[in-house]
């Protein structure tokens, strides 16, 4: 990846100045993921410099056909490619007079592609491809990337994320990323899972609350398992104000179970325990079932913390009860009809 790129370069000055290593309390250092979503347009460099020169050197039929695939990522495959410019015969702003295994094929002979097989070419380098779509005008970059929608419908999420967002429709573009950042979080590849909790809140309306309660509620529970404890209470929060305005009485308990857990990594144990009394006041006389373990928990951690393990026994036999045969589930998450909305195709 690009980021990755600077960071072997010996670039840190970069990736410092951008907010994306920052340093711990204890004096330790960490990626900060969110920062690295706005870095990399704001770096005009050599590789910028390098597309402008290749580009103008290419006649217009290569020099398009070479954007386009720019677009799609780093390995091109001619079926793909073709089905993304029959969505575009039309586009007056485009000359696509050329075959594009025809074109292709130059474009290897020329070094800008290295063939990879039978109909598949590929980028040598990220940093480069991305060079040359950076070099299309907005507007066309949206059309193009809404016609590789239109044409790949069965496009990895990744992918398909990237091009929603690049073609404008941002209502997709969240869904999917939100849909990689659960299933990143389930995988535990939290650094992933945060990317694209990030990318989905950058592109959320703040009027949308429901939305950005299910996504900053993901995104504190992965912050604070990488150590990265204040973002993640901030996080908490901010979705446990939101469960309050709803008057979501088991979304907030939730949280603040979250929240004490991530104060407990901090070694706070005051925060923690009063967190946890906030939470019992909260939920009053009933525990609801999909937090009945966790709250036993919580309980047992007090008092370990305080060094009582005897006090904590009967709190952890209350959570593997709690818990039965099949692991405590979060509360549930947004209904479908959230989820759907989401996923309409382009509207422009």
């Amino acid at each position: 990846m690009w980021w990755l790129a600077l960071a072997h370069a010996g670039d840190g000055a970069s990736l410092r100045g951008a907010g994306a290593i920052r340093t711990r309390p204890d004096g330790g250092g960490y990626l900060a993921a969110d920062a690295l979503n706005g870095l990399a347009p704001d770096r005009p460099g050599a590789d910028e410099r390098l597309a402008e020169r290749s580009l103008a050197a290419l006649p217009p039929g290569l020099r398009d056909l070479l954007q386009v695939a720019a677009l799609l990522g780093d390995d091109v495959r001619l079926e793909e490619l073709s089905a993304t410019l029959a969505h575009l015969d039309s586009d007056a702003a485009l000359d696509l007079s050329l075959d594009p295994g025809v074109a292709l094929e130059r474009l290897a002979r020329v070094g800008m592609l290295e063939p990879r097989g039978p109909r598949r070419w590929r980028f040598e380098h990220t940093t480069l491809r991305e060079a040359f779509s950076a070099l299309l005008s907005p507007p066309l970059k949206r059309r193009i990337c809404a016609a590789a929608l239109r044409a790949l419908p069965d496009t990895p999420t990744a992918r398909r994320a990237r091009l929603a967002e690049s073609a404008g429709d941002f209502l997709q573009a969240t869904a999917l990323h939100w849909s990689l950042a659960e299933s990143a979080r389930r995988a535990h590849r939290l650094l992933e899972a945060e990317r694209h909790y990030s990318a989905a809140l950058s592109l959320v309306s703040r009027e949308d609350e429901a939305v950005r309660l299910e996504l900053l509620s993901g995104r504190g529970r992965v912050r604070y398992r990488l150590q990265r404890i204040d973002d993640a209470v901030e996080d908490l929060r901010a979705a446990r104000m939101l469960a309050a305005s709803h008057r979501d009485v088991v979304h907030e308990a939730d949280l603040l179970l979250e929240e004490a857990t991530a104060l407990d990594w901090q070694d706070d144990t005051a925060g923690s325990t009063a967190l946890l009394e906030q939470a019992l006041h909260c939920l009053k006389d009933a525990v609801p079932a999909e937090l009945a373990a966790r709250h036993a928990l919580a309980q047992a951690r007090v008092y370990v913390r305080r060094e009582d393990l005897t006090g904590a026994v009967p709190a952890l036999e209350r959570a593997v009860a709690a818990a039965g045969p099949e692991r405590t589930r979060r509360p549930k998450p947004l209904p479908w009809p959230c989820w759907a909305r989401c996923w309409r195709g382009p509207t422009g």
